[in-house]
């Protein structure tokens, strides 16, 4: 099982900011899009995680991807669902994917630097 840095932390030992989320056309799931600092004891991470519609995905969801490399330019990765069972994230070409699922419930990730 892996556990990221955000599911360690809990959000105790850092700042977290929500940039935006994602919701299927079918309210059947959410993309969350956020980010954990812990100053100088671990570097930023950027995550995308997977949860209900209706929770707080930085809180209740699966992370599904881990970025490094935005400090705080999360802002400037994008989620789009292009059907209830596809989310496309995209990201400056700069990220390094330090973690990535690829299929999850049925739903499937694509991530795309650019």
């Amino acid at each position: 099982m892996v556990v990221g840095i955000g599911r360690i932390l809990g959000g105790a030992l850092g700042v977290k900011t929500v940039f935006k989320t994602a919701t299927n056309e079918d309210s059947s799931a959410k993309a969350t899009l956020y980010q954990i600092d812990a100053g100088a004891m671990a570097a930023t991470r950027t995550y995308v995680a997977l949860s209900n519609a209706n929770v707080d995905g930085s809180e209740r969801g699966d992370e599904v991807l881990s970025l490094l490399h935005f400090g705080e330019d999360g802002r400037e990765i994008n989620l789009e669902w292009k059907t209830p069972r596809l989310v496309v994230v995209t990201f400056p070409a700069r990220g390094e994917i330090e973690y990535e699922v690829a299929k999850t419930r049925g739903i499937v990730i694509e991530c795309v630097p650019r």
